[in-house]
């Protein structure tokens, strides 16, 4: 299986180690085994928390973005909203179910 720079870039760092650790880089695109990958992915989901503040974030950030682009605000960078995220991932951390192996 192939896969782009640029498909990399996106990946959550941890992720990206694993699959850089155990590939080929052909220039532009590394080369990887698909079980392995699948592998490396399911991993990484496991061992992801993705708590209530996150959830909160997926949601709030892109309507705060509109927000700061249409009327010039600046709710994205106040600071608030990582302090208020972090609260409540330590409340309620993981809002997925763990998966089981």
């Amino acid at each position: 299986m192939k896969l782009t720079k640029d498909f990399l870039s996106k990946l959550k760092p941890q992720l990206k180690i694993d699959i850089l650790s155990e590939t080929q880089d052909m220039g532009d695109f590394v080369e990887i085994d698909s079980n392995r990958f699948k592998e490396l992915v399911e991993k990484n989901i496991k061992t992801t928390k993705f708590g209530l503040g996150d959830a909160v974030a997926a949601l709030a950030s892109p309507i705060a973005a509109a927000s700061d682009s249409m009327f010039g605000t600046s709710l994205s960078s106040c600071g608030g909203c990582a302090k208020r995220r972090e609260a409540l991932n330590q409340m309620v951390p993981s809002i997925i179910p763990t998966l089981s192996p």
